[in-house]
């Protein structure tokens, strides 16, 4: 699975948008559950716009050629970007808090 990153639980005094992604990383221990991360601050992209999702799956196709959209998970708090993910052919989900999360990524079996 791989994931992108959402904004929601960031602490208030995050302003770089690249320290925000690795803590958000270590908080939800994103690297044990996926295969890769990506953030707009590191693609230079906004997360919903097609230039960002095409770079993504670019990306993961290079590692795994049989790689389908499906297969590509993302989380976001906001309703119109996870719609706008879907459109692409992205699999989304829509982050509300971190009890939510953990317990989507537990059915998913991603997380213990």
């Amino acid at each position: 699975m791989y994931a992108t990153v959402s904004r929601k639980q960031q602490p208030k005094s995050f302003f770089n948008r690249k320290y925000r992604t690795e803590y958000l990383s270590e908080k939800f221990d994103y690297t044990s559950a996926f295969d890769c991360v990506f953030s707009s601050a590191y693609v230079g992209s906004k997360k919903t716009s097609v230039e960002f999702l095409d770079v993504v799956f670019r990306f993961l196709k290079e590692k795994d050629p049989s790689i389908q959209k499906n297969e590509v998970l993302f989380w976001d708090d906001r309703s119109e970007n996870i719609e706008k993910v879907k459109q692409y052919g992205f699999e989304a989900r829509r982050f509300s808090d971190a009890a939510q999360y953990h317990k989507e990524m537990v059915s998913l079996s991603l997380f213990e």
